[in-house]
């Protein structure tokens, strides 16, 4: 089960680095599972962790890994025993910047503990659900999601035969994502061309960083002095700036027109879009 979990990592990898994806994620954090089956006599509750990583193809369109891991310890005729669920599956995401959707498929791994003895079953695991990304800093969002999980799994019991034993189970996860990428090299290098070319790129002297107007509209980064006050609110190349304190900054020219009536020393608050993914951070205006 590990190298089959590690080689589907490593696919995850290789299109993402292939296409220059725009954006990927890596998500980490508390899940709690509640595991229902007709057998037993109430719903049991589970505790434990899930993690994820992504990569974006499209602005929409996204595959995801994840793994997680539920535990508990029940009391059986007076023996302590200790069962672990384990579930490693993958598929498509949408995404719908903060929400988003997915559909995993892979397998489970159920063990139980006892006396220092572990026994274990293999089984199919199929996710559908989804959930909400607040980003809080460039890098980092906080996530809430929840998933309908089936697990089925294929016992062979003594006197009876193959039976199949269905799991219809409830996983809700919190956590952080750390997110990792920027943009393609194909942006990356429309803005050099657009640097070297266009009259209409502006140096903001306010922010230290030089703008020009992207489209459909807003403020496009072309860089930014280090140690400037864009530096240090966290702003790159290629981010679009969309608004300053809640108001639309439709171009470069806006931008300049704006911070102009603002004096030095003033924080304003910038909304951005990074690659698909939109920002906020605070800035402290520098002199002219």
């Amino acid at each position: 089960m590990r190298h089959v979990l590690l080689a589907f990592f490593c696919l995850l990898c290789l299109p993402v680095a292939a296409q220059e994806v725009p954006k990927a994620e890596i998500f980490g954090g508390y899940s709690f599972m509640s595991v229902g089956n007709k057998d037993l006599s109430s719903r049991q509750s589970l505790n434990g962790w899930e993690a994820s990583a992504s990569g974006n193809l499209t602005k929409w369109f996204a595959i995801e890994g994840d793994v997680s891991g539920h535990y508990k310890s029940v009391s059986v005729l007076g023996v302590s025993v200790t069962i672990s669920d384990y579930t490693f599956a993958g598929g498509p995401r949408i995404n719908f910047k903060p929400v988003f959707a997915h559909v995993l498929v892979g397998g489970d791994r159920v063990s139980a503990s006892a006396f220092g003895f572990t026994g274990s079953h293999d089984g199919l695991s199929v996710a559908a659900g989804g959930g909400i990304e607040y980003p809080f800093s460039p890098h980092l969002a906080a996530r809430v999601s929840a998933d309908y999980v089936m697990d089925r799994h294929n016992v062979s019991i003594p006197g009876v035969g193959s039976t199949t034993v269905t799991f219809n189970n409830a996983r809700v996860s919190a956590g952080i994502v750390y997110t990792f990428g920027g943009t393609t090299h194909e942006v990356s290098r429309k803005v050099t061309r657009v640097h070297g070319a266009n009259p209409a790129v502006l140096r903001i002297p306010e922010l230290g960083l030089e703008a020009d107007t992207a489209e459909p509209s807003g403020a496009r980064v072309i860089s930014v002095s280090p140690g400037g006050s864009a530096d240090r609110a966290g702003l790159r190349a290629t981010d679009v700036i969309q608004e300053i304190d809640g108001k639309r900054v439709p171009s470069a020219q806006d931008l300049a027109a704006q911070l102009s009536a603002e004096p030095a020393g003033a924080r304003v608050q910038l909304k951005y879009l990074r690659g698909y993914w939109q920002s906020e951070t605070t800035a402290t205006l520098e002199q002219r």
